[in-house]
């Protein structure tokens, strides 16, 4: 039961009160799965053509219970980048990576429409900087966070990396 915790809650009835009282329990998973964060097959034949490194170390901010395709960072990243963030492609077997402080994101080269970054200056919150992927079916999700304007310079070589566009739009307050 290492990692299971569980809760039970009573509420009571009270004259002035809305509730008419309940009892809720409630059981939390927070055991982390290593196995799921394996990628051996394909880093058996991944052929690492091109990477384009950040300056910054950044987190993925997507993590390996939102989707399957987080992986633990393919060896042969490591050895030739070392701990540097940034982006892969492996045209051999199209595959895209996205290589975060702890982990990658792995993702099928066909599945991308195309790329975003979304510049949010600062007002009443902070400033910052979305690296979003759009996907071919519609959906999208935000891989990397960073400061305003980290990834301007990162549109043309990611460009001319993918062949996928990379739209700049215009940057808004965080109000």
């Amino acid at each position: 039961m290492e990692g299971i915790s569980a809760s039970i809650c009573y509420t009571y009835d009270t004259e002035y009160g809305y509730d008419d009282g309940s009892t809720s329990l409630h059981f939390y998973n927070k055991r982390e799965y290593d196995s799921f964060l394996e990628n051996k097959a394909y880093e058996e034949i991944m052929v690492l053509a091109e990477f384009l490194p950040f300056p910054d170390c950044l987190d993925l901010q997507i993590g390996y219970k939102e989707r399957e395709e987080v992986k633990h960072i393919p060896v042969q990243v490591k050895e030739v980048w070392g701990d540097t963030s940034g982006i892969w492609l492996d045209q051999v077997n199209h595959k895209i990576g996205f290589v975060g402080r702890d982990t990658a994101l792995i993702l099928d080269l066909d599945q991308l429409d195309y790329f975003t970054f979304q510049n949010v200056l600062p007002a009443k919150g902070a400033g910052y900087a979305d690296c979003i992927v759009h996907f071919k079916q519609g959906d999208y999700r935000t891989i990397f966070m960073a400061d305003t304007h980290f990834f301007d310079s990162f549109a043309k070589p990611l460009e001319q990396l993918t062949q996928k566009r990379v739209s700049i739009p215009e940057a808004y307050y965080n109000c």
